[in-house]
């Protein structure tokens, strides 16, 4: 049943405007959080409803491995939880791939505190079920 509503939920996101690669790897859940460019080297991930700290991570390293093909290095949050840019009438965090100014090694997940990073691969582990069950 988990893996239907994973791939259920990966065929929205595909078909929502966000195109990753369909070869997910072992169960991965697919937040149903829309995520747009803004440059070569940084994204967006807009508010969903309810979503915590790891969805949003989650989001990013997704959009990060399966549509720009990259799995090594890490993400960096450039912008915290404020107004999109991206899109008007919603908020948004940005993530960068490249170090911001203010990076900070945190001990805590967080989508408020700009320079928090963590690799690629330790953040999509976030999109794994049981994680994001616990986090709604």
């Amino acid at each position: 049943m988990m893996a239907r509503r994973a791939l259920a939920a990966a065929l929205l996101l595909i078909g929502a405007g966000t195109t990753a690669k369909a070869e997910l790897q072992g169960t991965f859940f697919v937040p149903q959080l829309q995520v747009n460019p803004i440059s070569a080297t940084e994204i967006e991930v807009l508010q969903g409803p309810s979503e915590g700290a790891r969805t949003y991570w989650c989001a990013a390293a997704f959009y990060t491995h399966f549509t720009l093909g990259r799995s090594e290095g890490r993400l960096y949050l450039s912008r915290a939880l404020g107004p999109a840019r991206t899109a008007s009438g919603t908020r948004g965090v940005s993530f960068s791939l490249t170090e911001t100014p203010t990076t900070i090694n945190a001990v805590s997940l967080s989508i408020r505190h700009e320079g928090a990073t963590l690799l690629i691969n330790h953040a999509l582990q976030f999109c794994r079920d049981s994680d994001l069950e616990a986090d709604q």
